[in-house]
């Protein structure tokens, strides 16, 4: 942003620094909600009843258990109706209008692009050009060409509706095709298509049921490996299960593919009810996974490549999940393991494809001080990826063993994508962090490094703005990781409104990304935090088992912790506070709302998990067990039962404001989780709560730009209006 046009934005938004600055005494007289019950209409009233039932020797009542049917008659109306209330709500706030201005104005001159694939001299990226709706597939011919598109996804939307890819895409090694998938109105249901890339045409090959397709090209360039769910007879959890690694030749009917790998093919090659196949050809060899649920760690065999195209696989194990290996890759004739066994940070172990024996691997690069996250082959060497709290380190294996670390264009920065092509050297990252934008990047094994201009730059002055890395002191003494990004002439006087999202699931590590909607909020003096809490990957996973199945509340305990910390050091005030998380980070802002409840100013759960104890319920229920574990299991029982937000809302507190958030068409948290939550809350608190509804939309793949816009200005505006920010207070209604 130029000095000139700053005046004008910030005169559009109402909210500048100066204004903010000035409000800091307001915000403190306000008493934000208390209002609130007695000037806005009520929200549906759910019905209630007197279910409830014993599990291991307790009574658990779940009076709106009822929600879990969604066949109930007064489940749409509820559900319909809550969409309708919070939309009314939320249009009311007088800023939100001149907020949802400037982030569209942002993402509409903003270049998104995600990941890079080439191959000889065309470079392929998913990525949203300035002014698409959503993201799509581009090719560049040359370095210095220009962008063509190859498909916008909403070209096969339904009449009325939208559709967006999937982030897993492959460029055939011909570079005459891209596999990708298409998934419709936000569902998970994916589609596979393939694009010719001369023409940007579709050929006929279509395959449903691809949600885990990951495909992989055989060298050939004939067809593709990948993964397709159980026939729809079979629904609900059952498909997950059902799941086959299948071979696709370009031109076959889908119903003729080859099954290679997956439930009952073999009784030498036992696969479990949980456990998804996954494909991938290296060459001439071809890997085979086998991923149970959510568990990082798999079952990896070998075959040959062209047996496998002929349908006459013959796998050789090469570990099992006691092994813990993460990821395996192949380079000339060494197998290279990402193993966890003994090393919770991880360390590279070689062995050799004939005879893949772990007990007589090598040791190339012992367990480190950061955690190794990823391995990529090309032509000239092995590549691996270490993380330092989401920014990433990237270190070269060559020819003769040295490992060599690779000095990236910019600090802070995190990639996205981890794309090699085996014929060519050197691997491509898009590179980012959270306050620069994307650029894509190819490292070598000789160290070099190679940038690709592939964003357009934004109306803003990026410069005006940084990120702080600091460690919070947490209750048990352990460090917790903390990135606050603000402008550097955030003031450290309590005066700020902030967001921190936490998610601490998975051994998923928050990298830093930049998106070009929280430049508004940043713009107007606005602070974020990501806390790196107990459960996700930060630090190894060590730092994942301390927040997982009974270690859960570490996770929501650091989150309050950093809660206390940001006040304490005058980087907000609790009711300028807002923390969010989505999806199983639901868990997390979910009891830290029900455990510090007069910590925070709002509270924002994004298609959030609110009711774990219930979680197995749901098609994906089964593949969290190894997480959160079973509600079956006298042993796991009472650490789902703590982690369960929706159990320990209490009636009659003072809850801060709580937006929550779902889609239709969510298949991974169904949308009775966040409206069972909703109700509890509307029936235990005066305070606004409120049930976002889209109802184009799932679990948030294949979002519009205009549905993320939307969705950024409403939780800016209402973490304003819980601040008691004087332009964000709707209107008294008589």
């Amino acid at each position: 942003m130029t000095g000139e046009r700053e005046p004008r934005h910030r005169m559009r938004l109402m909210m500048s620094r100066r204004t903010l600055l000035a409000s800091a005494a307001a915000f403190a007289a306000l008493a934000p909600g208390t209002a609130f019950a007695r000037t806005r209409p009520a929200p549906p009233v759910a019905r209630v009843t007197d279910f409830s039932e014993v599990l291991h020797g307790v009574r658990i009542a779940d009076p709106y258990r009822w929600m879990e049917n969604g066949e109930d008659p007064d489940w749409r109306p509820f559900l319909e109706g809550q969409g309708a209330y919070a939309r009314a709500v939320l249009d009311s706030i007088p800023g939100r209008a001149a907020l949802l201005q400037r982030i569209s104005d942002l993402t509409a001159a903003s270049t998104m692009a995600n990941q890079l694939q080439s191959v000889g001299t065309r470079f392929f990226t998913l990525a949203r050009p300035p002014g698409s709706s959503t993201l799509c597939l581009m090719v560049r011919d040359g370095r210095e060409g220009r962008d063509r598109l190859l498909l916008d996804p909403n070209r096969l939307a339904p009449a009325g509706g939208q559709a967006g890819l999937d982030y897993l895409w492959k460029v055939s090694p011909n570079g005459r095709y891209v596999v990708c998938g298409v998934m419709l109105d936000g569902s998970e249901n994916t589609i596979l298509h393939v694009v010719d890339v001369e023409t940007g045409h579709l050929l006929p090959d279509r395959i449903d049921r691809t949600n885990f397709a990951s495909p992989s090209w055989a060298p050939d360039s004939s067809g593709f490996f990948y993964n397709r769910l159980a026939s729809p007879s079979e629904g609900g959890a059952e498909a997950y299960a059902g799941s086959v690694g299948r071979f696709h030749r370009l031109g076959d009917d889908p119903s003729l593919d080859l099954a290679l790998l997956g439930r009952g093919l073999s009784p030498d090659l036992p696969v479990g009810d949980l456990e998804i196949p996954m494909l991938r050809a290296c060459g001439k060899h071809l890997v085979g996974a086998l991923f149970s649920g959510v568990d990082q760690n798999a079952t990896y065999y070998l075959a040959s490549t062209v047996g496998a195209q002929q349908g006459r696989p013959v796998w050789r194990r090469v570990c099992g999940k006691a092994d813990e290996v993460a990821s395996i890759e192949i380079h000339g004739d060494d197998l290279y393991l990402l193993s966890h066994k003994g090393a919770p940070r991880g360390r590279l172990l070689k062995t050799s494809v004939s005879s893949p024996e772990l007990s007589s691997a090598e040791e190339v690069a012992p367990e480190g001080p950061l955690p190794l996250v990823g391995l990529a082959a090309a032509r000239d060497g092995l590549f691996l990826m270490a993380s330092d709290v989401g920014v990433h380190r990237i270190s070269a294996v060559g020819a003769d063993g040295a490992i060599r670390e690779v000095r990236l264009p910019f600090e802070g920065a995190a990639p996205w994508g981890f794309n090699a092509n085996r014929a060519e050297d050197g691997v491509w990252l898009v590179l980012q962090s959270w306050v620069v934008p994307q650029t894509a990047c190819r490292v070598r094994a000789d160290g070099s490094v190679e940038t690709l201009d592939i964003s357009k730059a934004p109306p803003a002055d990026l410069a005006r703005y940084a990120f702080s890395r600091a460690e919070v002191t947490a209750r048990d003494g352990v460090k917790v990781p903390l990135s606050i990004i603000h402008p550097r002439s955030a003031s450290l006087d309590g005066s700020s409104p902030l967001i921190m999202t936490a998610y601490g699931s998975y051994g998923v590590t928050l990298e830093p990304r930049y998106t070009p909607a929280d430049i508004a909020w940043l713009e107007a003096g606005g602070v974020l935090a990501v806390a790196h809490v107990r459960g996700g990957g930060d630090r190894g996973d060590a730092w994942h088992e301390a927040g997982r199945k009974s270690t859960k509340p570490n996770s929501w305990r650091d989150l309050i912790d950093c809660g206390r910390w940001l006040v304490d050091r005058g980087w907000t005030s609790r009711h300028a506070l807002a923390i969010q998380g989505k999806s199983a980070g639901g868990i997390v802002v979910g009891r830290a709302l029900t455990e510090a409840p007069d910590l925070f100013g709002a509270v924002i759960s994004r298609v959030g998990v609110s009711n774990p104890l219930r979680s197995e319920a749901m098609p994906s229920g089964p593949a969290n067990v190894p997480e959160y574990g079973s509600r079956h299991d006298p042993a796991e029982f009472p650490g789902l039962l703590a982690m369960d937000a929706y159990h320990h809302v209490r009636p009659g507190l003072d809850y801060p404001h709580v937006l929550l958030t779902t889609g239709l068409n969510d298949t991974l948290v169904m949308p009775w989780q966040p409206a069972k939550m909703a109700a509890r809350l509307q029936a235990a608190s005066p305070n606004p709560v409120l049930l976002r509804v889209e109802t184009a939309a799932g679990h948030g793949l294949g979002l519009s730009r205009s549905q993320e816009d939307e969705e950024k200005a409403d939780i800016f505006a209402f973490v304003l209006w819980a601040a008691g920010h004087p332009d964000f207070q709707p209107p008294a209604v008589p």
